[in-house]
C-alpha cells in the first residue's frame, strides 16, 4: 500500500517537519549547524510538491546536505572560530560583557561585547546567568568566552 498515493500531502509535511525542526535547532545555537538540512528539506518538500519519488527526495536531501556541508566547511569554521593566538581575540579577555542569552548551568550562552556577539560558558559558576548580567571574559577555549559575573562594586567602565 503506497500511502503517498492515499495521502499525497503526506511527504510534503515530512519534510516541512525537517525544515522546521532544522530552522529551530539553527535558531536556539549561536553556529550554523543545521541551516543545512533546512535547505535540503526545503528543496526535498518541492519535489515532494511535484510528486518526485521518495527514493529521489531522499537522495536529493542527503547528497545535497552534504555538499552543502562540505563546500561551506571551511568559511563556517572560520567564521566561528575565535583564534586564541589572534591579537584581537586576547584584547577580550579582562574586557566587560552584556549577557544576551541567558548562561545556564553547565551550559552555554550569548554574550556581547562592545560590538560583536560570541558564545559564552561559565564553568565556574553554580547559577545560571540572567539576560543583562555584565560579565568579565576570563579566557577564551575555542570559539567559546569563558566569563563570570562581575563582582557587586566591581568597576565595569
Amino acid at each position: 500500500m503506497d500511502l503517498s498515493i492515499m495521502y499525497p500531502w503526506l511527504e510534503i509535511i515530512i519534510w516541512l517537519i525537517v525544515v522546521v525542526f532544522a530552522v529551530i535547532v539553527e535558531i536556539h545555537t549561536v553556529q550554523l549547524v543545521s541551516v543545512w538540512f533546512a535547505v535540503s528539506g526545503f528543496i526535498s518538500m518541492v519535489l515532494a510538491a511535484f510528486n518526485v519519488g521518495i527514493g529521489i527526495q531522499i537522495a536529493v536531501f542527503i547528497i545535497l546536505s552534504s555538499v552543502l556541508i562540505l563546500i561551506f566547511r571551511k568559511y563556517v569554521k572560520k567564521y566561528n572560530n575565535i583564534n586564541t593566538d589572534d591579537a584581537t581575540s586576547q584584547v577580550l579577555i579582562g574586557e566587560i560583557a552584556r549577557v544576551v542569552k541567558e548562561i545556564p548551568i553547565s551550559g552555554i550562552g550569548e554574550v556581547k561585547t562592545k560590538y560583536e556577539r560570541y558564545t559564552a560558558l561559565a564553568p565556574n559558576i553554580n547559577e545560571c546567568i540572567k539576560i543583562d548580567t555584565l560579565v568579565k571574559i576570563k579566557e577564551i577555549r575555542g570559539n567559546k568566552l569563558i566569563v563570570e559575573p562581575l563582582e557587586e562594586g566591581e568597576n565595569y567602565v
